[in-house]
């Protein structure tokens, strides 16, 4: 079955955008995308973790493949694993650390390079926190 996602905010890679639902409590990172059948285009999820770290995910009960994006606290990219299988058991471990990671429908990163500019739309507040609303603001990196 679809289970719709409550989208927070748009990100926005190079010039794709997607609506993403945010997550930052353990019990939400941990589960994720887990349990769907589908994701739809131009959706996905942003984790938020509290620092920077290699947070390795992974695909168990996920059965929809996937691209992650791994960010840093500057919102660079970091890592990127592209059309992951869904169901693998294999870590996914990012080879630098981030703060965020994105995971989006298999393909929709295909064409994204780590120099491309990324944008959080009502994601992150003037100090570059994420907000805990939908504001107007607007931070590209």
């Amino acid at each position: 079955p679809f289970l719709s996602l409550i989208t927070e905010c748009t990100v926005r890679f190079g010039d794709q955008s997607f609506d993403v639902a945010r997550v930052n409590t353990p019990q939400s990172r941990q589960k994720g995308l887990m349990y769907r059948y589908y994701l739809p285009p131009h959706q996905g999820m942003l984790f938020e973790f509290p620092s920077a770290n290699t947070y390795s995910f992974w695909m168990s009960q996920t059965f929809i493949s996937l691209d992650i994006v791994w960010l840093n606290d500057a919102f660079d990219i970091v890592d990127m694993m592209l059309a992951v299988p869904p169901l693998s058991l294999e870590p996914l471990v990012p080879q630098k650390s981030a703060r965020y990671v994105v995971e989006l429908p298999a393909g929709s990163l295909s064409h994204i390079r780590p120099s491309d500019q990324q944008s959080f739309t009502s994601c992150f507040t003037q100090t570059g926190q994420l907000s805990p609303r939908l504001h107007s603001s607007s931070m590209l990196y």
